[in-house]
Order: C-alpha cells, then structure tokens, then sequence
C-alpha cells in the first residue's frame, strides 16, 4: 500500500524540480512570462509541489514497522 504515495513523492518532486529549472531559466533569460503565467507564480508552484513531494516520501518513511 505504501506504492502510491512512494510514487506520488517522488513524481510531484521531479515535477517540481523540473518547473523550478524552467522557471529559473526563463526569468534569467529576462522573460517575465511562460505562457501567459508569470515566472515567479511558476517558479512558487515548483516549490509547493517539491513540499508536496516530501510530504508523500515522509509519510511512507513514517509509516514503514521498525525492525530490530
């Protein structure tokens, strides 16, 4: 059962990733806008869905027995 979030976690934080780097990437560029939404509103959802991210890999690093 732990498979969907451990997925969920780590997709939303190479998605994150991903939309942080373009973002980035554009503002340095001197663009202000991707595709009508401004960069840094772009740049905040990476960063939401990076938190995300973590959020899902702690709750299936949280959520595994102890063993010893």
């Amino acid at each position: 059962m732990e498979r969907v979030p451990l997925t969920l976690g780590r997709a939303a934080g190479l998605l994150g990733i991903i939309i942080c780097l373009v973002s980035a990437g554009v503002r340095a560029s001197g663009a202000y806008w991707v595709a009508g939404v401004p960069a840094s509103s772009l740049f905040n959802f990476g960063i939401a869905s990076m938190v995300a991210g973590c959020f899902f890999l702690l709750l299936v690093a949280t959520a595994r027995p102890r063993r010893g």
